[in-house]
């Protein structure tokens, strides 16, 4: 996308905590779709981007050191007075205060995206990232971190308002909604961020290409052609692919998962239209044949999480922290009963 990682804010002395009220699991229940299969960009995303608003108007008004503004505050009242369930009149005050806090053009950053020239795009990718950066350093205190911070909570919320394996927007969803989670809440230290800043203004880092430059190989050379007008093309020695493409079973190096794939045992799924596939599971972590039955095959960890944003990597920062751990440990349990092994399924492995 040519976008970069915001940095995750940087640690400190206790944990900002609020609870999740419009996108919360108990809340999950309220959410109907009539048109059948659900669409959660029209759905569920909207509640997710309300969430957001409520939690910074709430750290604005009850953590951070600097005052919040009148507006600020009353907006956070209003919507601290709303019953939960309240969602559609919840989206329309928060709708009607995007002059305050705005996540979806703050998810989005399309002024980046949209640079003319090589000069407006290194720019403004400079200036996103001291922004960010000076946010990260403030670690708890920061009202937009904690905001961003929401993409990676709802996770347990889009869990139980949808069966992924049953939306309408499956593109949509593994390709730029989850892109976008990954880039906003789930960056590098901040750190990382710090270094891309100093190796730019050293001049060892150049951007002037900008996002999706051509490749254009002659006499030898590796040449790159700029979308940018003013950056004609410059030639390189080497190039590095830096796109780490969702885990695909193709690209597995089992010899045993080949030939399994073969022979019809492991469904696969499509991702975004891009040739990728991961593989296709119940809700028990077992992998599904093409008759869509459970096979007595496990997957546990990256793979079976496919490119959903939640993974084993990002702890949940409340009482759910060890969430990944009881279910990789419940599934395991169920993968030991299955051939006469027993475990307490509540023992600590």
């Amino acid at each position: 996308s040519g976008l970069p990682y915001r940095a995750r804010p940087k640690p400190g002395d206790g944990y900002a905590s609020h609870s999740l009220k419009f996108a919360s699991v108990s809340n999950a229940a309220n959410i109907h779709d009539d048109r059948g299969r659900i669409s959660i960009r029209d759905t569920i995303w909207p509640i997710v981007l309300l969430e957001m608003v409520y939690q910074y108007a709430w750290h604005a008004t009850e953590i951070a050191s600097e005052p919040a503004s009148g507006a600020i505050r009353r907006m956070y009242a209003a919507l601290r007075e709303m019953p939960a369930t309240d969602i559609d009149a919840a989206i329309d005050l928060a709708a009607s205060h995007t002059y305050l806090f705005n996540p979806r053009e703050l998810i989005s950053d399309r002024h980046i995206v949209d640079a003319r020239t090589s000069h407006d795009y290194r720019s403004r990718f400079v200036e996103m990232m001291w922004y960010d950066l000076a946010e990260a350093e403030l670690g708890r205190e920061s009202s937009l971190k904690h905001a961003l911070d929401t993409l990676v909570r709802v996770r347990l919320f889009l869990k139980a308002a949808v069966d992924m394996r049953d939306i309408a927007d499956r593109e949509w969803v593994f390709g730029d909604m989850t892109s976008a989670i990954n880039r906003a809440a789930i960056g590098p230290q901040y750190e990382r961020n710090a270094e891309w800043l100093v190796l730019m203004r050293q001049g060892i880092l150049d951007l002037s290409l900008g996002p999706g430059p051509r490749r254009r190989d002659s006499d030898g050379l590796i040449r790159l052609r700029s979308r940018y007008p003013e950056v004609a093309e410059i030639s390189v020695d080497h190039l590095f692919n830096a796109f780490v493409p969702p885990w695909s079973k193709e690209d597995i190096g089992s010899s045993l998962v080949r030939r399994v794939r073969r022979s019809g045992l492991i469904q696969g799924q499509s991702i975004v239209g891009s040739g990728l596939t991961r593989l296709h599971l119940s809700d028990g972590h077992r992998c599904l044949n093409g008759d869509g039955a459970a096979e007595r095959i496990w997957v546990l960890g990256m793979p079976s999480e496919g490119t959903t944003y939640y993974n084993n990597y990002i702890p949940v920062p409340e009482d759910d922290a060890d969430l990944p751990h009881r279910e990789s440990h419940l599934a395991v349990v169920d993968c030991l009963s299955s051939i006469g092994i027993s475990v307490a399924s509540d023992c600590v492995g």
